[in-house]
């Protein structure tokens, strides 16, 4: 039987937990629904990413380390880690998990929903912008062509790519990234990555003129809606 307390939303980030330059945008965005959180790198150290390096031929994925370093991620190297993360989440009684990544993951097979953030993200923007040009901006340059490919089949037409890295540049080179968008023909702006924070979706606004889209943000207010909605959210 029902007890009435919910059961936390478990966020997994491909780097490292804790992510302290997500949590701020988005515990708001969480509404008070409780989480637990685990990276599929915590128990790599700077010294054992090599375990995890992309290969030459591989589009690289990108993210956080907990001191604040890039990581550079090989996708066929990371679901075993990854599916370890889900499970640390279920045993602190997740009811429901998310990963916090937008690149194209494998998947991930739990006692729970697993919910991804590319695909969150990508019904969402297709919602909101309808038939008007999208701009994506993602951390490394050798992620954009990929990226821009598989937004176009959602889309059904051309996406526009930039690169602009969240963990090595700030809200400026956000900002330009937008920019450059804009004079490409873009609309709407994408940021097409966990680690681009609100701060530099306000500098991308404020510099570009358009309307700008945050990734972390879509996929958390979506999960929760998910959890909420599957019931998860009672113990």
């Amino acid at each position: 039987m029902s007890t009435g307390a919910r059961r936390p939303l478990g966020l997994v980030t491909i780097g490292q937990a804790p992510r302290v330059d997500l949590l701020p945008d988005v515990r708001p965005v969480l509404g008070g629904f409780p989480y637990v959180e685990h990276g599929a790198l915590d128990d790599l150290t700077p010294h054992t990413l090599e375990q995890v390096a992309p290969g030459p031929d591989e589009t690289p994925l990108a993210s956080r380390m907990r001191d604040g370093s890039l990581a550079r991620i090989s996708p066929s190297r990371l679901l075993p880690l990854l599916t370890r993360a889900v499970e640390h989440c279920v045993d602190d009684g997740a009811g429901a998990v998310l990963i916090l990544c937008t690149g194209h993951l494998g998947e991930v097979v739990a006692p729970v929903p697993v919910l991804h953030a590319e695909p969150l993200a990508q019904a969402g923007v297709r919602a909101i912008i309808g038939e008007e040009s999208l701009g994506i901006v993602n951390p490394l340059p050798d992620q954009c062509q990929e990226a821009a490919g598989r937004w176009s089949q959602v889309l059904g037409r051309a996406v526009l790519g930039c690169a602009a890295n969240p963990y090595t540049q700030g809200p400026d080179e956000v900002a330009a990234a937008a920019c450059e968008l804009r004079e490409q023909g873009a609309r709407w702006v994408f940021l097409d990555c966990i680690g681009y924070t609100e701060q530099m979706r306000r500098a991308a606004v404020e510099a570009s003129g358009l309307p700008v889209l945050l990734a972390r943000s879509i996929a958390v207010r979506l999960a929760v809606e998910a959890a909420t909605a599957r019931g998860t959210g009672e113990a």
